[in-house]
């Protein structure tokens, strides 16, 4: 099956670049909504007021997030067209992109009229205080190796309870955004976009790998 696989991407043109291109339309539309409904849902039980403003600030850039990473599928489909090609190939992957995009952009207006009803006035997104911030965004991360950081090599009364990254979570997720580039407060609020708000300790997390030599820490 592997292989078969391989085989598929690999003897792949145009044609299978823009089917893929149109499935991967078809899952954005499925993606968005479902950022949407979590958005709406937020929205739904927070009381007028502050805390409605923070629902609905949270909820634009979850419909935002999700939009961006299906438009990145969508895109990303004209590595498979032969290079005479590739350039037509990107320009009709970038107008599915587009349809995706103004969908976003509905969604996320349907979201402000919600918002709205649930106030009985326009509400005006705010996004919530977050003390972990302030310090994070003074750090910027630079992994010095591929993959995770599983702790193997570290006895276990030395990993002052952080979790290993042999198994999946919010630690996992944060270093895989860790580009050398994003600080760390980027980096958090696009973890919790892919996996939901969290109370991991980021900056103690990553101090600590830092601290053991498994990333390079830049103030």
């Amino acid at each position: 099956m592997t292989a078969a696989y391989l085989y598929a991407l690999a003897s792949a043109g145009e044609d299978e670049a823009m089917w893929l291109a149109d499935a991967g339309l078809t899952r954005g539309y499925e993606g968005v909504l479902q950022a949407y409904e979590e958005a709406f849902a937020g929205v739904a039980k927070a009381k007028p007021g502050e805390e409605l403003a923070h629902a609905l600030d949270r909820g634009l850039r979850l419909i935002d997030y999700r939009a961006g990473r299906e438009r990145q599928a969508i895109e990303s489909v004209d590595r498979l067209a032969p290079d005479g090609r590739r350039e037509q190939t990107h320009a009709a992957a970038d107008e599915l992109a587009g349809r995706l995009t103004e969908f976003a952009e509905g969604q996320q207006s349907r979201l402000r009229a919600a918002a709205e009803r649930r106030s009985g006035a326009p509400v005006t997104p705010k996004p919530a205080a977050d003390p972990r911030l302030t310090e994070a965004r003074t750090m910027v991360i630079r992994r010095k190796r591929p993959g995770t950081v599983t702790f193997d090599d570290l006895p276990v009364p030395e990993r002052k309870g952080y979790p290993s990254g042999a198994w999946w979570g919010p630690q996992v997720s944060a270093l895989f955004w860790c580009d050398g580039k994003r600080n760390l407060a980027e980096v958090i609020e696009l973890t919790e976009m892919e996996l939901g708000p969290t109370d991991f300790d980021f900056v103690g997390y990553f101090r600590f790998l830092a601290e053991k030599g498994y990333v390079d820490l830049v103030n």
